[in-house]
């Protein structure tokens, strides 16, 4: 290792040599400008493995050597700081750097360290931060551990530049889309901002500690409410922080604090340390545990895992500490999760089908239902289906024909493609069903070719991936496009046939953002959606249950980091939906079927009742229900029992954005009362937006939700149908007035679900006018707490909304001739808040909103007629009737 080394204002050259590859030193060679030969200067330390070295502008020297620690030495060998772990446990945090360093003009140090693509450093000139950032693959992955030495260096502007000198070869697969190399990269000024996407930025001082939280339960699931082990540990390592102060917490979906503690960590290098939290829950449900850890007021970061508490049901998997777990197919995770429809695929490679054998065997001890998939286009022509199938003949149900054909085939090409691959499959195992086209996004117009082209007898079974082309679910676009698919259908002589979703994505992480109860609100919406349209959950596919590492689509309910809460809430729905029949949704009204989804199940032990609302803070819902005032078993979304009281033949339940289940006696039957808030004035009522706006405001009153989904009539993707208002400054008003004061008590906003750029209404100020004056009705303020620090999978922040999207208020009624919305604080995008980024990015706030209704309770109205004359003398004899309608306080009108 060689680097010029100006000191003491003559410029020379440092080295250290060693005999082998492996480079240990005990001193510097000096070698003058003039190549003079200088006198040796010893080293204080003895070095080993010693990979690069540069100079920094004081003049010490900086050396990289074993283990993964950068050394600080003076001109004089004295060893001045060390930074580094000595460990090599793959860390990308900055303390186990690797390859070769630069120093800047500033005193800034850049450096490798591990990860795929690998991580460049910048520790700063006061050695108080270090900053990491992912490499960029379109150069063939130069910036990976595994290509070799990187070299680095600075320019006299302080601009870092990269030698991208790796191993590359004409024959690497990914050559059509990576640059030839090598080549010479200059990074850009932004390169190590904090705000941009991938760069993460801490203390120096918390380099080699590496703090850890382990909870001592079998996947992270406990079987009831006894105490839990909780273990904070820091693994052994060379550290810069010998005293740590940790604070812990236990919060819950909703953010709610369950547990809270502190304690003080003495620190030995080279020895692990560790620490014991106790924690005994009070109800079934999921848990974050989390400590930070400071030392001496400086943060050094955060630790966290994930677990919950659930009950043990008979008939449904529960997981063991022997129970085999983990990797991309995982059955009994799946069926753990009430996850119950499982995809397998398969790849013809003999190593690949042998893998496959043993994740049918699983699939079949889960109880899960299960399918095949053929993915690949090599593994659907005639040869490879031919091998495939009679390998597993027999034991295959169910084979679906390529994976969203819709991006590599037209719908001729993929007919002939399913016709041939029929075939084969018919001809080995006559008894296998065919599955397809699982097209990417309920694509109306590629199905209808599909049944054109001769698809309809192809299938057994239609297939659909419903990616509609944003995160959120709505059920209003839902029931349309399902709709519009099954009259296809049927317009094709196909309508009796089985319909499966055999993949949706529903994301728990986003941007970098841990996202897990907006993941259990949509993932229960659509798995009881679904099974409103005629999907049960056997046939709806959740993609996918745990992570392992396909970081592009974060819709994991497992990671390294634990369970999250959509686990144990569809575990619940499936514990307690088992064993019954799925017997129709219920009818809530107008406007209550959209404002609550109910779904009922039927069996021999009673049924059940699937409640949740569509997007508000927790409502009030009344059922009418038979069998006297006898209490009623009402379970939460996590499965905690309660047994409330009806009162003269009503039960009143809260039901939240999260499932509530209504569990009757064998007998007893249960309605919801329909919700009738009277005449919507909201029609006959002008808009005004106090700031800037986009989109027609008339949409806001014309009784159509407009949709911000794929094919809609109502609105497309692009969002243009919507009308929104900018929220930059805060707040602002949007003001419904009439042309005659109306009697209101209700008032119902309909919003958007935080999704992708399109934002959500959190807090806000309803106010009425009344005789010219404005008074506040109703002040709303989101329960969702501040997003804040997480270090989990995939994450750097913590958000804690659900799927708000819709309000609905009510207050005595008043005689106004206004309505006004004082738009406080709206989402930022799908991020709840300004604190939080999504891939670097900040969002700006906006109101967006799809309907407004305003509704008054309806007036009495006496209605009386009388004859001009006593009687009628014949039969259709004419005569004069005369009829006074009086509309409640209103004059009375009479016609003849």
């Amino acid at each position: 290792a060689i680097t010029a080394w100006p000191a003491g204002g003559v410029t020379r050259f440092a080295v250290l040599a060693g005999g082998d590859e492996r480079v240990a030193a005990d001193h510097i060679d000096v070698i003058g400008a003039d190549g003079a030969l200088g006198a040796p200067i010893p080293l204080q330390r003895p070095l080993s493995d010693v990979v690069d070295v540069a100079a920094d502008p004081t003049g010490d020297l900086w050396i990289l050597a074993s283990r993964h620690q950068l050394y600080r030495v003076d001109p004089a060998g004295k060893l001045v700081t060390v930074i580094g772990a000595a460990s090599e446990t793959r860390s990308a945090d900055g303390s186990e750097p690797l390859h070769s360093i630069a120093v800047g003009p500033d005193g800034a140090l850049c450096a490798w360290t591990f990860g795929n693509p690998g991580h460049l450093l910048r520790y700063s000139p006061d050695l108080t931060t270090v900053t990491a950032r992912e490499g960029q693959f379109r150069w063939a992955d130069p910036w990976s551990v595994h290509s070799g030495y990187t070299p680095l260096a600075f320019d006299p502007t302080g601009r870092l530049w990269v030698g991208a000198a790796h191993e590359f070869t004409r024959d690497n697969p990914n050559l059509a889309y990576y640059r030839p190399a090598p080549a010479v990269l200059r990074v850009a000024p932004d390169f190590f901002d904090p705000q941009r996407a991938g760069v993460t930025q801490r203390q120096v001082l918390a380099l080699g500690f590496n703090p850890a939280l382990t909870v001592d339960l079998p996947s992270g699931v406990a079987y009831d409410l006894a105490p839990i082990r909780i273990t904070a540990l820091v693994g052994k390592a060379e550290r810069r922080v010998h005293r740590a102060h940790g604070a812990w917490r236990v919060l819950d979906t909703l953010r709610h604090e369950l547990a809270a503690g502190a304690f003080d960590l003495d620190l030995v290098d080279g020895a692990e340390a560790r620490q014991e939290l106790a924690f005994t829950p009070a109800a079934y449900g999921w848990c974050l545990v989390e400590c930070a850890w400071t030392s001496g007021g400086v943060e050094l970061g955060t630790s966290a895992q994930f677990f919950g508490v659930t009950q043990r049901y008979a008939g449904v998997v529960a997981l063991e500490r022997d129970t085999p777990s983990g990797g991309a197919t995982d059955p009994m995770r799946n069926a753990f999760a009430g996850l119950i429809n499982q995809r397998l695929h398969a790849v013809n490679e003999p190593q690949r089908l042998d893998e496959l054998e043993k994740q049918i065997a699983a699939a079949q001890a889960s109880g899960c239902t299960w399918f095949v998939q053929l993915s690949d286009k090599k593994d659907c022509q005639p040869d490879a289906v031919r091998t495939i199938v009679t390998r597993f003949k027999g034991k295959v149900p169910i084979w679906e024909v390529m994976n969203e054909p819709n991006f590599t085939f037209n719908p001729h090409d993929y007919v002939a493609t399913l016709k041939a691959a029929r075939a084969v499959i018919k001809e080995v195992d006559p008894a296998a069903r065919i599955m397809g086209p699982d097209v990417c996004g309920i694509d109306l117009g590629w199905y209808e070719a599909f049944y054109k082209e001769g698809g309809k007898d192809l299938v057994d079974i239609l297939s659909l991936h419903d990616y509609e082309g944003h995160e959120s679910i709505d059920p209003t676009h839902w029931r349309w496009k399902v709709g519009a698919l099954r009259a296809l259908m049927a317009k094709y002589g196909d309508g009796g046939k089985e319909v499966w979703q055999t993949e949706r994505a529903i994301s728990g992480v986003r941007g970098e953002n841990w996202m897990g109860g907006a993941q259990a609100a949509r993932l229960g919406l659509h798995v009881d959606l679904m099974a409103s349209l005629g999907i049960p959950p056997e046939h709806d596919n959740h993609f996918y249950v745990n992570d392992h590492g396909f970081g592009d689509c974060p819709s994991w309910v497992w990671s390294c980091n634990g369970p999250h809460p959509a686990v144990f809430t569809q575990r619940v729905r499936q514990a307690l939906t088992a064993g019954r029949a799925y017997a129709g949704a219920l009818d809530f009204g107008d406007p209550g079927n959209e404002l609550f989804l109910g779904l009922r199940y039927a069996g021999a032990a009673g049924d059940v009742l699937v409640l949740r609302n569509l997007g508000l803070e927790p409502l009030p819902l009344a059922l009418t229900i038979s069998g006297g005032d006898t209490t009623v078993e009402v379970a939460d979304a996590f499965g905690n029992l309660h047994a409330l009281k009806p009162t003269g033949g009503v039960l009143r339940v809260d039901v939240g954005q999260l499932a509530t289940y209504v569990r009757l006696a064998p007998g007893r039957t249960a309605q919801p009362m329909r919700q009738d808030f009277g005449r919507n004035h909201a029609p006959r009522a002008h808009l005004a937006w106090s700031g800037a706006a986009e989109g027609d405001p008339a949409t806001l009153t014309d009784g159509v939700l407009q949709t911000w989904q794929a094919g809609n009539p109502t609105g497309g993707t692009d969002g243009k149908a919507l009308w929104s208002g900018d929220l930059t400054a805060q707040p602002q008003t949007l003001d419904l007035t009439f042309d005659q004061p109306r009697r209101i008590d209700h008032v119902v906003l309909y919003g958007l679900h935080a999704d992708n750029g399109f934002c959500a209404l959190l807090d806000y100020d309803l106010q009425v006018r009344s005789a010219g004056a404005w008074t506040t009705v109703r002040e709303v303020r989101s329960a969702c707490a501040p997003s804040e620090s997480l270090t989990t999978v995939g994450c750097r922040y913590a958000t804690w909304l659900l799927d708000d999207n819709r309000h609905c208020d009510a207050f005595p009624a008043v005689v106004a001739d206004g309505v006004r919305v004082v738009a406080r604080r709206a989402t930022h995008g799908f991020l709840p808040d300004a604190s939080t980024r999504a891939w670097g990015n900040a969002m700006p706030s906006k109101l967006m909103l799809r309907e407004i209704a305003v509704y008054g309770p309806q007036p009495p109205v006496a209605i009386s007629a009388a004859l001009d004359v006593p009687q009628r003398t014949a039969a259709f004899a004419s005569t004069v009737l005369t009829v006074t309608v009086t509309p409640g306080p209103g004059a009375p009108r009479s016609a003849t």
